[in-house]
């Protein structure tokens, strides 16, 4: 017996403001069946592109250094939701800290 797996959710480290690695980003968040989860520097500029690139795409976004239990909250959340749940409507907010 043969147990196959996909995973459905990744995270991605955001470290430069860079309009090639937004391009190249938005690219990844457009492809497949993947929830994303972005990783934030801590130093880097919030720009309108880097706005765009977590609103547009990314299931949930945590600033460095990351609180391990809302990561693995937003990481259980976006691999169990069924992705017409968790992909419909307005982002709600699951944690404050």
């Amino acid at each position: 017996m043969t147990l196959q797996w996909q995973a459905r959710a990744g995270l991605i480290l955001i470290e430069h403001n860079d309009l090639a690695q937004w391009v190249a980003i938005q690219s990844l968040l457009a492809g497949g069946q993947m929830r994303w989860i972005a990783l934030v520097h801590p130093g880097l500029t919030v720009t309108n592109d880097l706005l765009q690139v977590l609103g547009g795409g990314f299931f949930d976004y945590h600033v460095l250094p990351v609180t391990p239990e809302r990561l693995l909250f937003s990481l259980y959340r976006a691999d169990a939701l069924p992705l017409a749940a968790a992909d419909s409507g307005p982002a709600e907010v699951f944690w404050q800290d």
